[in-house]
């Protein structure tokens, strides 16, 4: 299992599991800059975006933020370097991501989140019989809980009090 979005451009390549855990994009941000008072999107078109090229979080940047510029990364590691370092003044990432990178670069803060209900679901070859088995095990932890054990082991604070950007 990883952290893989359902996006139906990936779902062309992969079949994907029933989703096992719903995510929203993250606004990561370096702690005393000026971008900690934007509350809405509209707040946030002139500032410089990065995020991890290939990710949900670049597209919601390019398609609903529109900002100044983007920088695009080959990871999510690199792109919060870049943002710890002053390069970038945001990462849009998802939440679930974005808060343990506060642990890694403690001069980052997740300020806000956005809606967009995303899915983790696994990933597998195209036509892979093992699909219909995972999806009767997810099933079978839903309905006795163990996924939302494990989600809340792994994923802990990842829903908690993060304000909503509009």
């Amino acid at each position: 299992m990883d952290e893989i979005s359902y996006a139906t451009e990936r779902a062309q390549v992969v079949d994907f599991s029933d989703p096992y855990y719903t995510i929203q994009q993250g606004l990561l941000v370096k702690k005393g800059t000026a971008i900690e008072s934007a509350h809405s999107i509209a707040d946030l078109k002139t500032y410089h975006f990065g995020a991890q090229t290939g990710t949900t979080g670049l597209d919601f940047i390019k398609n609903t933020i529109k900002p100044a510029k983007i920088s695009q990364y080959n990871d999510t590691i690199t792109a919060g370097q870049a943002l710890s370092n002053g390069q970038i003044d945001a990462v849009v990432i998802d939440v679930p991501i974005a808060v343990p990178m506060t642990k890694q670069f403690t001069n980052l803060a997740v300020i806000g989140q956005f809606m967009t209900n995303e899915s983790y679901a696994m990933t597998f070859v195209k036509g892979n019989p093992l699909v219909q088995c995972v999806n009767g095990a997810l099933a079978a932890m839903k309905q006795d809980n163990t996924l939302k054990t494990i989600t809340d082991r792994w994923f802990p604070g990842t829903t908690a009090d993060i304000p909503v950007f509009q």
